[in-house]
């Protein structure tokens, strides 16, 4: 069975844009805290990947915002097929609640985090600096930021999952779900 109607043009843009993102930022998240590469060392390489975590973290809250906003907006796509379980219909939409909702406020976790563990104006991109949310307390920082990878692995897992299914629809079941995101 074919999807008759996919995601509106601005919606697969947005989607493809935000996996690029996510994607490069839990590279750059992995590497970066990754100490035992580094040897004990900060050297300026692991300092922009840092900087490049932070700013593109910063880019995905705006881009989930938009998203949230558009998708009240677009027309939708056509209902999943009824050949898919209802049980996987409900599992598939807690899943994407859960990535956006993680995605929403795992940022806002990092920024706050960052700031009380010392860094004060946090760059995206060197176009402009995020206020400073709290004064620093470094331990504190240091266990919230421990917290952020963790629900930073938690979305890994999330999307890990998202693209599996995604991948089982199109070369398993063949029942066209993934066209939704490649075709309107």
């Amino acid at each position: 069975m074919g999807i008759s109607r996919g995601y509106s043009l601005p919606m697969r843009v947005l989607h493809w844009l935000m996996a690029f993102g996510m994607i490069t930022m839990i590279i750059a998240g992995i590497f970066m805290s990754a100490d035992f590469l580094w040897g004990g060392q900060f050297p300026a390489i692991r300092g922009q990947l840092f900087d490049f975590h932070r700013g593109m973290g910063f880019v995905l809250f705006v881009l989930v915002i938009f998203r949230f906003i558009l998708e009240k907006v677009s027309t939708p796509p056509s209902p999943l097929p009824s050949t898919i379980p209802l049980w996987q219909q409900k599992a598939a939409h807690f899943t994407h609640a859960l990535l956006y909702l993680s995605l929403f406020f795992n940022p806002l976790f990092g920024w706050y985090a960052t700031n009380l563990w010392g860094v004060k104006n946090i760059s995206v991109f060197g176009l402009f600096n995020l206020p400073q949310l709290v004064e620093k307390n470094r331990e504190l920082g240091n266990q919230l930021l421990e917290w952020h990878g963790y629900l930073g692995f938690f979305i890994t897992a999330l999307i890990i999952l998202h693209i599996s299914a995604a991948l089982q629809h199109h070369f398993i079941k063949k029942d066209g779900l993934l066209l939704r995101m490649l075709k309107s």
